[in-house]
């Protein structure tokens, strides 16, 4: 929404002559405009702030840290979770054999899939997003020139279409403001740019009726900050920022892959006798099939 022009109706406060008074209410009125303008510019950035955490920052390191570790990670979850089904299955089948009961292998499988339905559904989750890591790897980053250019944009499509910051925004607006956040997320420019074209485009004026309706936006506009500042705090202290220093050092990735390399070998060995153990008990249940 543009802000350039409010309109502001003093009725009642005027009086013939009360030329001080009026001068008064002007000034106080312009400077309670002024902090609005303020205030409404750092709900703005904050909310670009937020947002390109999220959608940028934090998906390049994620993508990196998955690359670097992740793969690792999950490679060692995959055989821990081989490792389990198959201790699992031997314990089956030896309470089978022990109860001289008949075994069903294809049963025994299918309750294994329902008991580890919950590890093979994260396995398939760190499996897209090692997928998914790759991909992005190999799309183009934008320059910093680039970068500082979409965020100036954002921010100031934010300021005219951002639900929080207009609250008379229309239903077009709503799904061009829709379409600006997609086009931010995606590192999208050139459409960016049009957007922003669109949005300046608007001449929707905001009504203040009262300075104590000003007032009200002001004190909202605080307490906006001061909530999207908890919550950038918050995901910053988090993954995949709480990784941010130890991805930029490159011995301590170095050393940390070597310790998942070696957790690896040494989880294969138990899998290959785990493996051997369940093979030297299925000869035993042949008396039980039939």
């Amino acid at each position: 929404m543009r802000f350039s022009i409010i309109r502001y109706n003093i009725y009642n406060q005027r009086k013939e002559g009360d030329t001080m008074s009026n001068l008064k209410i002007h000034l106080k009125y312009q400077s309670l405009i002024d902090k609005y303008n303020i205030l409404k510019g750092e709900v703005a950035r904050l909310i670009e702030t937020k947002d390109y955490l999220i959608e940028h920052k934090g998906i390049k390191l994620e993508t990196h840290y998955i690359n670097k570790i992740g793969k690792y990670e999950y490679k060692i979850f995959e055989i821990e979770t081989q490792i389990l089904r198959t201790h699992r299955k031997i314990q089956m089948i030896q309470a089978k054999i022990n109860h001289q009961e008949k075994i069903d292998e294809e049963e025994i499988e299918k309750q294994l899939d329902r008991e580890y339905k919950e590890y093979m559904d994260k396995l398939k989750i760190m499996a897209e997003d090692i997928r998914t890591a790759k991909e992005i790897s190999n799309l183009r980053d934008l320059s910093i020139e680039e970068s500082k250019e979409l965020k100036r944009l954002y921010m100031e499509i934010a300021k005219e279409l951002h639900p929080d910051l207009n609250s008379n925004i229309t239903e077009k607006e709503e799904v061009l403001w829709q379409r600006a956040k997609d086009a931010y997320e995606m590192g999208d420019l050139d459409l960016l740019k049009i957007f922003y074209e669109m949005a300046m485009e608007n001449e929707n004026i905001e009504e203040i009726n009262s300075m104590e309706e000003l007032r009200g936006k002001i004190k909202f506009f605080k307490n906006k900050i001061y909530t999207i500042s908890m919550e950038i705090e918050t995901i910053q202290n988090d993954f995949p920022f709480n990784q941010e220093t130890f991805l930029m050092n490159e011995e301590k990735v170095t050393e940390k892959q070597e310790e998942l390399k070696a957790k690896i070998e040494i989880a294969k060995l138990i899998l290959e006798m785990t493996e051997k153990e369940l093979l030297e008990l299925l000869p035993s249940k042949n008396s039980y099939l039939n």
